[in-house]
């Protein structure tokens, strides 16, 4: 981020002026941020809310309108091509205390079936997912955008319904909107999108033409803290919900967590445990307890978020140095090499602000 756009707009100003920074980094762009520009963008704004949290003492979620909810949801994805092995996943998620997984509703072979043995691999899936596990744990389906024809999404939408999944995720490309709103007339199962989605001018266009009925915008491309708080409000007075996009590390899985803490209109969010790396570099990352993040969870240093935000600093730290970095019971480990929490472009050591 050094040395490129984004710097110039910002040494020098007062890291708390959010909104005017934030307004600064993408409308002074001669050509509007793309997908890297957005992470980018994305990084730098929640890296303020840290900054204005420590400098307030005061948990970032307090700052957001303070706390709605004391435990947010949480589910994570679940695989297998065949349905025994899906049901496997299944079973490890359920030992691990979660009451939702999101899965593909086809097998990752597809594309070499004939469409009617695709569709036939839905309804087995489904079936026998059901008829093991019940309707007391909730199911999530996301093709990934990986059929382009909406006739054949909805043969899948009519082929899943009867199972009453939790949403269906991208059921085509997202970026026709009105094959989308088209498509959400048609659908029983709620339509979630949004997770490609940059700022409230592009998910304001989802929900005009009424394209959307579950949210999932992602904090790392969306535009950061704020601008996903401002698109949750835009969708509440929709009769929206927000489930945010979140296959990433500790730090955006925190940063959802105060996002969720403090918005109304939120359902669940994903996330998935962390690496071997990444507890290699950060002590106490966020996990859950019985399916939920909760306020008062012992077993991760940043609850019950007293500690005054989310995010992590370090210098790079170079092969055979470095220090530890502490703050209360926050502490990163130097490992050998650069250090980075993927997306790449959340690199340790983000923006020096004076």
């Amino acid at each position: 981020i050094r040395d490129r756009y984004f710097e110039e707009q910002l040494i020098g100003q007062d890291p708390r002026r959010i909104e005017y920074l934030w307004a600064r980094m993408y409308q002074g762009a001669r050509i509007p941020p793309g997908s890297s520009g957005m992470a980018a963008l994305s990084a730098i704004e929640m890296t303020l809310w840290d900054i204005l949290g420590k400098s307030v003492n005061s948990p970032v979620y307090e700052l957001l309108g303070g706390q709605f909810r004391d435990r947010v949801r949480g589910y994570d994805g679940a695989g297998g091509d065949t349905p025994e092995q899906l049901c496997e996943a299944i079973q490890k998620a359920i030992e691990r205390g979660l009451t939702a997984i999101k899965t593909s509703p086809l097998p990752s072979n597809f594309r070499s079936l004939l469409w009617n043995d695709a569709l036939a691999a839905v309804e087995e899936r489904m079936k026998v997912v059901r008829e093991k596990f019940g309707y007391s744990f909730d199911i999530a389906l996301d093709t990934h955008a990986a059929i382009f024809e909406p006739s054949k999404t909805l043969e899948i939408e009519e082929t899943v319904r009867q199972y009453k999944p939790l949403f269906m995720e991208d059921p085509i490309r997202m970026e026709n909107y009105q094959a989308m709103a088209d498509l959400r007339k048609k659908f029983h199962v709620p339509l979630a999108t949004g997770e490609c989605t940059f700022t409230k001018w592009q998910t304001g266009q989802l929900i005009s033409l009424k394209a959307v009925d579950i949210f999932n915008p992602d904090i790392c491309l969306v535009g950061g803290m704020l601008e996903l708080k401002k698109i949750a409000a835009n969708a509440e007075g929709n009769d929206l919900s927000i489930a945010p996009h979140n296959p990433m590390g500790p730090v955006a899985t925190m940063a959802n967590i105060h996002f969720a803490f403090s918005t109304p209109n939120f359902v669940i969010l994903e996330h998935r445990g962390p690496t071997d790396i990444e507890k290699n570099i950060v002590i106490n990352t966020p996990e859950t307890k019985e399916g939920y993040f909760s306020l008062h969870n012992e077993h991760t240093g940043m609850y019950p978020y007293r500690m005054l935000a989310w995010m992590i600093y370090l210098n790079d730290i170079k092969e055979g140095g470095g220090t530890y970095f502490h703050h209360q019971n926050f502490t990163t480990k130097p490992v050998a090499g650069n250090l980075y929490i993927w997306p790449a472009g959340w690199t340790l050591s983000l923006i020096h602000i004076s």
